[in-house]
């Protein structure tokens, strides 16, 4: 029988053998609750709540018909309706409607004595006038069409409405 030689057991053997223990007891744990924790991140429903408040200030718009000259007797002058928009938001008008015509002087020349009327070309749809239309470098947006119309009246001495100017209260909706 043979003896073979031992050699005996150092400390920085039992400590190399204590630190593969412990690496193959938690390294399996930690790659078990990484892989739990990557799950339960990815999975994991949000909830909240937010709020928003309107503008209060809204400005309204200004709509302009440009002066035109060239109303005689029996004339209809058509004359685009400009509007202004000065809010940071486009809005949308639905109509647009010709109210009441004043004179320069409605005692020399009554509107509703020479004037057949005015009239708006009808929209159809929402016309959009952009935000900012009319401000800066934005243009403003035509809107509609103008139509004033003088009568040509046998009856009625029409020289004196020349070099008289209508206005036409305009509405939008």
């Amino acid at each position: 029988m043979s003896v073979t030689p031992t050699t005996p057991v150092t400390e920085s053997d039992r400590n190399k053998r204590t630190a593969k223990r412990i690496l193959a007891i938690f390294l399996p744990l930690c790659l078990v609750g990484g892989v739990g924790f990557g799950y339960a991140y990815w999975t994991s429903l949000g909830g909240g709540s937010g709020s928003a408040t309107a503008n209060p200030t809204t400005n309204n718009l200004t709509l302009l018909a440009t002066a035109a000259t060239g109303l005689y007797p029996g004339a209809d002058l058509v004359i685009p309706i400009k509007a202004t928009n000065t809010n940071g938001y486009r809005v949308a008008l639905n109509n647009v409607t010709a109210g009441a015509i004043t004179s320069s002087d409605s005692v020399a020349c009554d509107p509703t004595t020479n004037l057949i009327g005015a009239s708006i070309d009808p929209i159809t749809g929402p016309v959009f006038v952009p935000a900012n239309a009319g401000v800066g470098a934005v243009p403003t947006a035509t809107v509609g069409t103008l139509h004033i119309t003088m009568t040509d009246s046998d009856t009625v001495n029409q020289s004196a409405c020349r070099n008289k100017s209508f206005s036409v209260v305009l509405t939008v909706s």
